[in-house]
């Protein structure tokens, strides 16, 4: 859905609109540090961190609330969304080796070379990222969307569509990783507000200024991703974000979808 009325605007938000995701770009980033070799059960630095920039000054990526754990293990490090961990992953993992995951997982928007990029800074559709959150959920099989399934013809013949293969994008062993980790972000991290549905997992994201409210994640059988925000970057208010926000109308979207099995 990419829109509230069709007559009056045709823009499609769900496929055409170029936003940042956030925190909600995380698991992509676990994705791939996973593929490189980085140990599940290892542990990364969660204290501040300052980067020198190209131009001369300094970065410091900031947690939420300025609250920092020490060591913490890659887990926890994803289920609290915690964003100078993310950084240092990257530094680990490396750009081109996030690019070609992120590739297999069906994004195919530019991702900026840039420590940012860790955080969600760099703009995608949501239709890519809700793809890539498929291969969690499913041992790390990727389908391409689509948007037919079938043609029934004038004499009510169904023919089906031709549908891409499934494709391995990551090791099924890393996608039972993240699906855990999804998991648990919604039973005790910065999902909670999606909770209450059996088999619920994913994942928040909210950028800079609350401009931008994302919940992406699962139940058996589906994938829905939610963003919600202004065409304009404007502020959705104090408060707001992927919790509060996005993650009520995906808990209440999937509540009738799973009725409906």
């Amino acid at each position: 859905i990419g829109g509230t009325d069709f007559n009056q605007n045709q823009f499609n938000r769900a496929v055409q609109a170029m936003r940042q995701p956030g925190s909600a770009f995380k698991p992509v980033l676990y994705a791939a540090a996973l593929e490189q070799g980085i140990a599940p059960d290892s542990t990364i630095s969660d204290r501040p961190l300052s980067l020198k920039q190209e131009n001369g000054s300094t970065w410091k990526p900031k947690n939420f609330g300025d609250k920092y754990r020490g060591n913490i293990n890659l887990r926890n490090s994803l289920v609290v969304s915690s964003n100078v961990a993310a950084v240092r992953l990257l530094q680990q993992t490396g750009f081109q080796a996030l690019t070609e995951t992120a590739g297999k997982l069906g994004i195919h928007a530019p991702l900026a070379q840039d420590y940012s990029l860790a955080l969600g800074s760099s703009p995608m559709p949501l239709l890519e990222l809700t793809c890539a959150y498929t291969a969690f959920a499913n041992e790390g099989l990727l389908h391409a969307p689509v948007a037919i399934t079938s043609v029934r013809e004038a004499n009510g013949r169904v023919r089906p569509w031709p549908q891409a293969p499934l494709e391995q994008a990551i090791a099924p062993q890393h996608a039972k990783w993240l699906h855990e980790s999804l998991l648990q972000v919604v039973a005790r991290g910065t999902g909670r507000q999606a909770g209450g549905i059996k088999g619920a997992s994913g994942k928040t994201g909210t950028t800079d200024n609350n401009a931008d409210a994302w919940f992406i994640g699962s139940i058996p059988g589906y994938t829905t991703g939610v963003w919600v925000g202004h065409d304009h970057s404007v502020a959705l208010g104090p408060g707001e974000g992927g919790g509060p926000s996005a993650a009520p109308i995906w808990k209440a979207f999937m509540q009738a979808a799973q009725e409906q099995q």
